[in-house]
């Protein structure tokens, strides 16, 4: 048992699950602790392989003999969200609460379990009463915040976000999702060729538009005051890779006559919504233009330097 736990916390699942199985042919006896503990590993195991079929057969074997078994109930819990059952996930984790009543995730889940069923007020009756028990915990008031959000109460989901503040003032995620601007001083540059720095430049994180390039908003998580980073974002996190289909052939009567147009050259389309996009000139023929709208940094890759110079509430 205890070497197959350790293959699982090492990563070499496979293994763990090899080991575990056999030990399981050590001992006859169904109701053994060690082999309720085994095939509790044995559903984790599986849960990590995604086969869910599995890890419902070794859970359901746990239950049939320790039916107070709180891990058993645990992971039957989650595999009932995992398969979209809020119902059923209600009843286990409200059982493991029951068995451990200090057990936070134990109302963490059971309040997702609530949320899946769009049942926002249970939700957040479940999280008060976990908060009772640790008024600090971030992972919770998070879930707070989320949960009222998704109830519209915007004031109270805003409150969440400043007590998380208040007992974690860096904490720049707590800060973008309530609403707060980094200012940063940024260096860039495309495939190694330096762009033109910005200082002081302000973006909110992860929720505004402004970032620069997808995949930069994910790096400023965790980020303090007077921090400072240097990434990559790889055209796969980025404007992705250019796709042919959307190099387009028009008439180039369809163009204005000045200025001439020219390999290269830049033009702004305008679409039917209104928003306009830039589309890159790629060849020019006597009737025609091949314009590529491609976005300009598809397959480039992208260095940021990056300095947290201040965060304005």
């Amino acid at each position: 048992m205890q070497l197959g736990e350790l293959y699982l916390n090492i990563g070499t699942v496979q293994k763990a699950i090899d080991t575990l199985t056999e030990s399981l042919k050590l001992e006859k006896d169904p109701a053994n602790p060690g082999v309720i503990r085994t095939k509790i590993a044995l559903v984790k195991v599986c849960l990590l392989q995604k086969d869910i079929d599995s890890a419902e057969r070794y859970v359901n074997e746990v239950l049939a003999e320790v039916p107070n078994s709180a891990d058993g109930h645990y992971l039957k819990g989650s595999i009932n969200l995992l398969k979209g059952e809020g119902i059923n996930a209600v009843s286990e984790f409200r059982t493991v609460i029951n068995e451990k009543p200090e057990f936070l995730e134990g109302y963490l889940r059971l309040s997702e379990a609530h949320f899946l069923n769009r049942e926002f007020e249970l939700a957040a009756d479940t999280l008060r009463r976990a908060l009772k028990i640790n008024e600090n915990s971030i992972k919770l008031l998070y879930a707070l915040a989320k949960t009222y959000a998704a109830k519209r109460d915007f004031d109270a989901a805003h409150a969440q976000f400043n007590r998380i503040l208040e007992i974690e003032p860096d904490n720049i995620r707590a800060r973008s999702d309530r609403g707060d601007l980094l200012v940063l001083d940024v260096e860039s540059s495309i495939d190694d060729k330096p762009l033109i720095n910005q200082q002081g430049v302000q973006y909110q994180v992860l929720h505004d538009l402004s970032l620069p390039v997808p995949g930069f908003g994910e790096q400023l998580i965790g980020m303090k005051r007077n921090e400072e980073k240097e990434f990559k974002v790889e055209p796969k996190d980025g404007y992705g890779e250019p796709n042919p289909d959307l190099k387009k052939k028009i008439p180039r009567d369809q163009l204005p006559k000045e200025p001439e147009p020219k390999k290269g050259m830049i033009l702004s389309i305008g679409l039917p919504d209104g928003r306009k996009i830039p589309a890159k000139i790629d060849e020019v023929g006597e009737k025609e233009v091949t314009l590529d709208l491609n976005h300009p940094l598809c397959g480039k890759t992208l260095t940021f330097k990056i300095k947290v110079v201040e965060i304005i509430s």
